[in-house]
């Protein structure tokens, strides 16, 4: 799961300024009269911000020290991402809502990995607790895409060059 922290904080936010489309459905869905709310995979507080500003009696947990530093200074007045591993962090608390967001899922590459998160989400939760994943499934077409050729996935503005930067991808499949 390292190599998901390549790149900062701040040149994360930049290439994913667009991701604004799940913020209602999370607020819809999480922010009920005093009821706690546990987010794993936190990131750079992307979601927590927003169910914050709604009065969430939010908590996070995130992998990497550096996203837990840069989230709470953008959060501002409180901490409340605290850096851990979601497979095996022990927070001493149940939550009424758990969630992981964005196909942060799909950063347990292995089967293990998965189920130890989820034995840990149980060990988290109360008889009357949810939890949610979100997980984008794609239409094949929009996998499909003829070999050696590169097609543009992403253009945002680099907030650390201050220029704006374009990210081209090739498609290869392996069938094994």
């Amino acid at each position: 799961m390292s190599q998901y922290y390549s790149i900062s904080p701040q040149l994360y936010d930049d290439q994913f300024w667009w991701k604004k489309d799940d913020l209602e459905f999370w607020k819809s869905l999480l922010i009920h009269n005093n009821k706690t709310i546990l987010e794993f995979a936190a990131g750079t507080g992307r979601i927590a911000c927003p169910l914050l500003r709604e009065g969430g009696l939010y908590s996070g947990v995130e992998l990497s020290r550096k996203y837990v530093k840069y989230a709470n200074n953008k959060i501002d007045d409180c901490s409340p991402i605290v850096q851990g591993d979601m497979r095996n962090i022990n927070l001493n608390q149940k939550f009424d809502y758990l969630f992981i967001g964005f196909n942060s899922f799909l950063h347990l590459l292995t089967n293990s990995d998965a189920l130890l998160f989820l034995d840990n989400v149980k060990h988290h939760m109360h008889v009357g607790s949810y939890f949610y994943i979100d997980i984008f499934v794609p239409h094949p077409l929009f996998l499909y895409k003829p070999p050696n050729i590169k097609f543009q996935t992403i253009d945002f503005f680099d907030t650390r060059i201050q220029e704006e930067a374009e990210i081209y991808e090739t498609v290869s499949y392996n069938k094994d």
